[in-house]
């Protein structure tokens, strides 16, 4: 049986999991004491950045960096076709 990835599931925490053991090991034979604090932290942020854009695909509302224009939906429409409305939202094909 395999042990759980403590980083969770997925490509990306595996990689950060491999690229931490590897980097535990590189210490332990250089005499270092293991520091993968980086590594970890790095794949944590970027698990709970998915997370977040998989709640909420075009941001949070209240957020000023976030921005839906027009020609955002313009470009849209010409890459995917047309519009549906549905209950008040527009729904790209």
């Amino acid at each position: 049986m395999r042990a759980a990835n403590p980083l969770g599931p997925g490509v990306a925490a595996e990689q950060a999991h491999a690229g931490a053991l590897q980097k535990a090991v590189q210490d332990v034979e250089a005499g270092r004491p293991v520091d993968v604090q980086d590594i970890v932290r790095e794949a944590r942020q970027l698990g709970e950045a998915y997370d977040e854009v998989r709640a909420a695909p075009l941001g949070a509302p209240d957020n000023p960096l976030v921005e839906l224009r027009p020609s955002d939906i313009e470009r849209v429409l010409v890459e995917r076709g047309p519009v549906r409305e549905k209950d008040g939202e527009i729904q790209v094909r």
